[in-house]
């Protein structure tokens, strides 16, 4: 693994954290918690935090919206695959052309 090169001046990162799922609420998110609290711990700052559906038109406005405002998109997922890997597929090659 890399280390971090002190030398270098630290440059915060805006970052987005959306959590796809049909079911989830804020309240249930933990693994959103915990990626805001390493995010605003590491001294980055958090854009927006939101809990988006299943449904792709809503997350491409979404993508669109927060395109000016982010300085990187990552998303994660689980490691089990299931018809959702498609919808994570769709969303990939639609940020990779934004």
């Amino acid at each position: 693994m890399g280390r971090i090169d002190e030398s270098r001046e630290f440059v915060p990162v805006r970052i987005a954290v959306l959590t796809v799922s049909d079911t989830r609420t804020l309240a249930e998110d933990v693994s959103g918690d915990t990626l805001v609290a390493r995010i605003e711990a590491a001294g980055h700052h958090l854009v927006t935090r939101a809990i988006l559906t299943d449904d792709r038109p809503q997350l491409t406005e979404q993508l669109a919206t927060l395109k000016a405002e982010i300085t990187s998109l990552r998303n994660t997922r689980g490691a089990l695959l299931d018809e959702y890997d498609a919808r994570w597929r769709r969303l990939e090659d639609r940020t990779a052309r934004l």
